[in-house]
C-alpha cells in the first residue's frame, strides 16, 4: 500500500471530491491555520475548482470557523462543530496555558479575565467583528492592564470559554467575534459521541494513519485515543507496516491516485502537520527545509506526495534534488489564480 499517495486521495490533494470549502474543512476535521495570510489557500487548492471568494464567504458567514482549540493552537473547523470540540480540549488547554504562565512567573487573576470578557461582549455585541488591536487599544482606554502576554492569554481563554471566534476575513489583521453570532447554532454530544466523531473524522481524512498520529492530532491522552478508536472500530481496518499499526477508515479512499500531482502547499498544512512523524513524504536530508524541531512548518512544494522544494508568496521555487523534471506551471498558476 502506497502511504503518500493514499494519504493524497484522503486529504483531498488528489482527485479531490468537494467543490465547497465548508465541505473541505468538515472532511478534514480541522485544519492547522498559524498562518492567517494563506489559510484560505490550504482550503482553496482542495476544491475541484479553488475559488478565494467561496472560502472567503464560508468564513465570513460562520460556516467555517478559525479559533484556538486543540494542542492549545489555532485551527479551521466547521461552525457546527466548534461546541462539541470545545467539549473535549477546552479544560486541558485552560490549564496548560495556567501552567505555562506560572512557569514564566505570570500571574494573572481571574478577576481580570472576568473582566476582559465583559468587555469583549460589549466591544463586539450586535454583529461586531475587531481586531486584535482594536481590542488591545479598548482594554487599555478602561485601564486593563494588556503587555502581550496578557493580551493572548485574555483572547485565547476567551475562545476556550466559548465567548468569542473569528470574525470576517479582513486583509491582512484576524478578526474576532462572538461565537454566539457567529455560530447561533449549537450542536453538542456526549462525551463519547464526540471523541467518536473526532476520530471518525481523522481516520476518514488522514489515513493510512496510527494512534500516534491520532494522539498528536488531538493533544489527547493516549486513553482518551485509544476510547476514540475503540468506538469506532468497526469502520476501520488495520494493515502493519514497519512495526507499526495503520488505520483505514470505510470510507477512506484507496484507489484512483494518478501520478505526477504536484501542488504548492501552504506552511502548516495537513499533508506534514497532520501526523506525529512525516518521513512517508519527506527524506530526512530535506526535513529541516520542510519544518524545523521547534513547530515552525514552511511553504512546501510536492510532487507525487514527496517534498521536493520550498516556495513563496511569489511563486518563486526553491528546489531540492528532483529525480525528474516536473511541471510545476499548473501548480503555480493555479496559485496565482486563486489569489
Amino acid at each position: 500500500m502506497n502511504i503518500k499517495n493514499i494519504r493524497q486521495l484522503n486529504q483531498q490533494l488528489a482527485s479531490p471530491q468537494y467543490n465547497d470549502a465548508h465541505s473541505i474543512v468538515s472532511w478534514l476535521g480541522m485544519m492547522q491555520a498559524q498562518d492567517y495570510r494563506t489559510m484560505p489557500w490550504a482550503v482553496g487548492l482542495r476544491m475541484q475548482k479553488p475559488s478565494y471568494s467561496k472560502v472567503k464567504g464560508a468564513f465570513d458567514a460562520g460556516r467555517i470557523i478559525r479559533m484556538h482549540l486543540f494542542r492549545n493552537t489555532v485551527q479551521l473547523v466547521p461552525g457546527e462543530d466548534v461546541r462539541w470540540m470545545l467539549s473535549l480540549c477546552a479544560e486541558k488547554a485552560i490549564r496548560a496555558e495556567q501552567g505555562f504562565y506560572r512557569s514564566q512567573g505570570i500571574t494573572i487573576e481571574e478577576t481580570d479575565i472576568t473582566r476582559s470578557q465583559e468587555i469583549l461582549r460589549e466591544l463586539l455585541a450586535g454583529g461586531r467583528a475587531l481586531s486584535k488591536e482594536s481590542i488591545k487599544a479598548e482594554f487599555e482606554l478602561r485601564n486593563l492592564n494588556t503587555d502581550n502576554h496578557r493580551m493572548n492569554l485574555f483572547l485565547h481563554r476567551a475562545e476556550y470559554d466559548g465567548l468569542i471566534c473569528s470574525g470576517p476575513i479582513d486583509g491582512r489583521f484576524a478578526t474576532f467575534a462572538l461565537l454566539e453570532e457567529q455560530v447561533p447554532t449549537k450542536v453538542e454530544f456526549s462525551r463519547e459521541e464526540a471523541l467518536a466523531i473526532l476520530a471518525r473524522k481523522y481516520f476518514r481524512s488522514h489515513a493510512p494513519a496510527t494512534l500516534s498520529d491520532f494522539q498528536w492530532w488531538t493533544g489527547l491522552t493516549i486513553k482518551e485515543c485509544r476510547e476514540a478508536v475503540s468506538h469506532i472500530s468497526s469502520e476501520l481496518s488495520e494493515f502493519q507496516h514497519s512495526d507499526e499499526t495503520y488505520y483505514v477508515h470505510t470510507e477512506s479512499r484507496t484507489r484512483g491516485y494518478r501520478k505526477e500531482i504536484v501542488h504548492l502547499l501552504p506552511p502548516y498544512d495537513e499533508y506534514l502537520i497532520g501526523y506525529k512523524t512525516r518521513h512517508h513524504a519527506v527524506a530526512p536530508e530535506h526535513q529541516r527545509k520542510a519544518h524545523n524541531n521547534f513547530g515552525i512548518f514552511y511553504p512546501i512544494v510536492i510532487s507525487d506526495g514527496k517534498v521536493v522544494g520550498n516556495w513563496n508568496a511569489k511563486t518563486e521555487l526553491i528546489l531540492f534534488d528532483v529525480e525528474k523534471e516536473a511541471d510545476f506551471s499548473s501548480a503555480i498558476e493555479k496559485y496565482r489564480k486563486f489569489k
